[in-house]
């Protein structure tokens, strides 16, 4: 039996190593002036035909660093306060986004820095639609993934 745990523990192990060199880390920092409510959702999503697909999405309990892991290709970058923490993009919640937006092309086993960008006091527009889903799984509580969190 130990000997089948150890084989599938490889196999798990292997296809992880697989998808960590396909993939790319965007790393960034959110500044806000936004009164801090809920949480802040940030997210990487890429246009297939004008639809919005979320390929990664992280939840922060304030303003500060950030890290998505993505595959390869093109991505946007944005964020928003949730206020009510059911990670859909609400009419009113403050927003802000990387560039005009700008895409930011991910090259499998690397890493993209600066992808710095500030959610405005008085809200913003981003190119994510109102009422967005940005998961459909929503957990009990939206737990941040900020280091020191």
């Amino acid at each position: 039996m130990c000997g089948f745990m150890a084989g599938c523990a490889l196999v798990q192990l292997k296809e992880e190593v697989a998808q960590s060199l396909a993939s790319t880390v965007l790393v960034g920092q959110i500044t806000t002036a936004a009164p801090e409510r809920g949480v802040i959702v940030v997210a990487a999503y890429a246009l297939d035909n004008d639809e919005r697909i979320i390929a990664h999405y992280s939840v922060l309990h304030a303003s500060g660093d950030f890290e998505l892991m993505v595959p390869e290709g093109s991505y946007y970058v944005c964020a928003y306060h949730d206020n009510n923490s059911n990670l859909v993009y609400d009419p009113g919640e403050p927003a802000g986004q990387y560039g005009e937006p700008t895409p930011v092309t991910a090259q499998a086993g690397g890493v993209v820095l600066e992808v710095n960008f500030e959610i405005p006091e008085k809200g913003g527009a981003i190119d994510l639609p109102i009422g967005s889903e940005i998961a459909s799984d929503t957990p009990d509580q939206l737990l941040s993934r900020q280091a020191g969190a």
